[in-house]
């Protein structure tokens, strides 16, 4: 959903400074590393990481520590890969 566009319950979000900010960080992390995917491959990873993070943010399921141990595991599957 685009910055600015209708939520379900009408309300506003505003949350393309938050992907941006959020996607930038993850992007420094990650190319730091000898990482041997295609950059767009590493973009997507990228979006998934942000969306989930967001997604738990919003309705967690689980202990913080225990949702980021959790990402951080998917992340790694498809890194190393």
């Amino acid at each position: 959903m685009p910055a600015g566009a209708l939520g379900a319950s009408g309300t506003t979000l505003i949350l393309g400074p938050y992907f941006s900010a959020a996607g930038q960080m993850i992007r420094e992390h990650v190319t730091s590393y000898d990482v041997h995917l295609e950059e767009d491959r590493v973009e997507v990873l990228i979006d998934m990481v942000v969306r989930l993070v967001l997604s738990h943010v919003m309705q967690p399921t689980a202990q913080p520590a225990q949702t980021a141990e959790t990402i951080a595991w998917i992340a790694e599957r498809v890194l190393t890969r």
